[in-house]
């Protein structure tokens, strides 16, 4: 057993040798010009060449479990994905796992292969890139669990880089838009419940799948709140209702605390056909879905003088950067941006 530190084009990575097998990993350090910054990466790389070798003698001496090493990577994939929903991304990315990678054992995962997922899922899928990208990042996922289990001494897809996901172009729905939609009737039972559940995710940005579940336990009808920990990431999230989205739910009735707020959205109809034959009826050029509510609770936040802060908290997210993927920078932030700046009198004085 090896490690040794490699140049290749100006970047370290290390050559490990282990059990007859050779593989170079990245470590995300470059060689410049200056020798004194040269002198502190190799220090570095030096540090982290002990560290992965501590890794892999950890595991040589059993103080990782040997025997889920040697399961394969959809085998420990499909043990993860039980614990969430079968419609989460995670889930659906055990399928392209066991096309690429087969019977190859969790343990003998090397960043090379990671690389050559990466590859498999922009160039030999139909995919698009956003969905690519998330199935990337559920391997990154899954491995960062595999080391938190003592499965695997090392991250294998902690250093490579995820797929870029280009800006939406989809416009985000207007408010002159949906008051359009909240103007027009979809008409039936289950239209009119599809309606008030998509405007209430227009005034507080919950999933399609957070309305389903909905109970009356986590409405406050003193504080005018609801308190929902969101299906998909189990984040706990609190959100005030104004009196506009209040009106949508407030029924003036008594209801079990088990009690579904939208039950008829358990239907095994398309809820997204009827957005659509709704959108329309109403004379809007574009195809709805569900997540056009989320989209335009957390544009029009911003335009109204939220902060990046409080939106994400809103909307249950940990990073702040993951609101920029529901909520892009609108029109009325570019000219409120612009017009707070100083105003500065440019005519020159003379003599």
């Amino acid at each position: 057993m090896s490690v040794k530190i490699r140049v290749k084009r100006q970047r370290l990575h290390l050559d490990i040798y282990v059990g007859g097998q050779r593989h170079w990993e990245a470590i995300g350090l470059t060689l410049g010009s200056d020798k004194a910054a040269n002198k502190e990466t190799w220090r570095l790389a030096e540090l982290i060449r002990q560290k992965r070798e501590q890794q892999i003698v950890s595991g040589e001496w059993g103080l990782l479990d040997s025997l889920a090493g040697k399961q394969t990577l959809v085998a420990y994939a499909e043990q993860v994905a039980k614990r969430y929903s079968p419609n989460h991304p995670l889930s659906h990315s055990v399928a392209y796992l066991r096309k690429h990678f087969g019977e190859l054992q969790i343990g003998q995962l090397h960043e090379q292969a990671v690389e050559g997922f990466r590859h498999f899922l922009l160039t030999e899928t139909t995919l698009s890139k956003t969905t690519a990208s998330g199935y990337f990042s559920m391997l990154k996922t899954i491995m960062r669990r595999a080391v938190r289990d003592r499965v695997v001494p090392h991250n294998a897809a902690g250093a490579i880089r995820g797929i870029a996901v280009p800006d939406s172009d989809k416009p985000l729905l207007s408010t002159e838009e949906l008051q359009r939609l909240a103007r027009t009737s979809p008409g039936g039972e289950l239209g009119t419940e599809i309606k008030r559940a998509f405007m209430l995710s227009c005034y507080c940005g919950l999933r399609i799948s957070d309305l389903k579940s909905l109970l009356w336990s986590e409405i406050d009808r003193e504080t005018h709140e609801i308190r929902k920990r969101q299906k998909k990431t189990s984040n706990l999230v609190t959100i005030p209702l104004n009196e506009s989205g209040w009106a949508l739910i407030d029924d003036k009735q008594l209801h079990r605390r088990d009690e579904k707020v939208f039950p008829l959205l358990e239907t095994k109809a398309n809820l997204n056909d009827y957005l659509v034959r709704w959108s329309t009826t109403a004379g809007l050029d574009r195809r709805l879905g569900f997540h056009d509510g989320r989209r335009y609770f957390a544009s029009a936040a911003l335009a109204a003088g939220a902060d990046v802060v409080t939106v994400s908290r809103l909307l249950g997210h940990r990073k702040l950067n993951q609101v920029q993927a529901y909520a892009r920078t609108t029109d009325a932030l570019k000219r409120q941006a612009v017009d707070n700046l100083p105003a500065i009198e440019i005519k020159e004085r003379r003599g």
